[in-house]
């Protein structure tokens, strides 16, 4: 990633020398990538948007008509130097907590990975705090719905391609998953058998309200990974397991609008971002423009 213009003026996006109980959203920072099965890079991808939010994203959302830092606190919360280096049980726990934190004190959680393992700790959370009424809206290339990394030498159990079937296990709720293009049979078995599971494939992509109006309950966590996009919006250089077709930018925009004009998000993420100088501005821009329609709408 080259290197930013040390001249430049840092924008006020993203409030610094605020308490954390002041802010309406708090970018939680999961920078994890012990799982990866692609190329490697993801837990370079929080420290990467927050750089776009910083110095090159535009205060002013064009769309809404608002700038919407003036309006919205944005904080950012960093977890200790060790982070990731833990084990994917335990970094998921130190997830999970401080995404309660955030509901317990009426703040927006916004997830940045980072692998997709760090949702399996912030779905929990939520799920913990709101019970069964509440839909996950997954935005993905590829299911995750593995029993084990079988590919890996490390054995792992819970990895980024297996964190949702963990999930599934322990709790019941709907799932209603967008932009599949790659699965494992077992991963489309799965899905299959199991109820409140909707799936729309990709030619869905121009008819989004028609996606929400699938969505069961007024409650949703929503959570992308960037390979949900096509090439224009998520190179290969840019994320870690890329697939054939896609979701475009004005697809996403449209769903963004649909869904946070019909339901109330509780919670969301955003991961699988690799630094390239293009696709985390990409995820950057779509974050600020998310909380833009959660709060200026």
């Amino acid at each position: 990633m080259g290197e930013m213009n040390e001249d430049m003026i840092r924008s006020n996006i993203v409030r610094r020398g605020i308490r954390p109980e002041e802010s309406q959203v708090q970018l939680i920072m999961a920078s994890y990538g012990k799982t990866v099965s692609g190329k490697k890079g993801t837990e370079k991808g929080p420290e990467a948007i927050i750089s776009m939010l910083d110095y090159q994203l535009e205060e002013y959302d064009r769309i809404l008509k608002k700038t919407v830092c003036d309006d919205v606190i944005i904080s950012q919360f960093d977890f200790p130097a060790r982070f990731p280096q833990l084990k994917p049980v335990l970094m998921a726990q130190k997830v999970k907590k401080q995404v309660l934190w955030c509901l317990k004190n009426g703040i927006f959680p916004v997830v940045l990975g980072g692998e997709h393992t760090v949702s399996l700790g912030a779905l929990e959370a939520v799920l913990q705090f709101y019970g069964a009424e509440i839909t996950l809206l997954d935005g993905d290339a590829h299911r995750d719905l593995r029993g084990k990394a079988e590919y890996s030498k490390k054995g792992w159990n819970l990895a980024h391609s297996s964190w949702l079937r963990h999930v599934r296990d322990r709790f019941k709720f709907p799932i209603v998953q967008f932009g599949i293009r790659s699965a494992a049979k077992e991963e489309d078995d799965y899905a299959d058998s199991q109820e409140d599971f909707i799936t729309f494939d990709d030619f869905y992509r121009g008819n989004p309200w028609n996606m929400v109006e699938q969505i069961p309950t007024e409650l949703v966590y929503f959570s992308l990974d960037m390979d949900v996009f096509d090439f224009r919006c998520a190179p290969s250089t840019g994320t870690g397991t890329t697939e054939p077709g896609g979701w475009s930018w004005y697809d996403m925009l449209y769903l963004i609008k649909a869904l946070y004009a019909n339901k109330k998000v509780v919670c969301c993420d955003l991961v699988e971002v690799i630094p390239d100088d293009y696709t985390e501005y990409v995820a950057a821009k779509l974050l600020y423009h998310q909380i833009g329609r959660k709060f200026c709408n």
